[in-house]
């Protein structure tokens, strides 16, 4: 999954860094990529890790988080309609 914004899904990865800083990072998410998602996993969406990059201004490459889906909200149509992530922990690349 990569964030970026039509046709997406809002989303908030929860955690703590490697400071022990509080992290609430607000994202958006491709739609398909997540129903198709939900498809091919089932129930077991909310218990596989997912790997999702947020491009950073003034940064080559993106902050990459590994996160777990919780308690995803649906509408009516059994689409999701907002996604809480909590973050396993973040991965940074260090270019030299």
């Amino acid at each position: 999954m990569i964030v970026s914004s039509e046709n997406r899904l809002p989303g908030v990865i929860y955690g703590v860094d490697d400071d022990k800083n509080v992290l609430k990072v607000m994202v958006t998410v491709d739609t398909k990529e997540v129903k198709k998602q939900i498809r091919t996993l089932g129930r077991s969406f909310e218990n596989t890790i997912h790997e999702i990059a947020v491009p950073i201004e003034g940064k080559p490459e993106p902050l990459k988080f590994q996160v777990v889906p919780r308690t995803t909200q649906f509408c009516a149509r059994k689409s999701p309609v907002v996604l809480p992530f909590m973050s396993i922990r973040s991965v940074i690349l260090c270019s030299s």
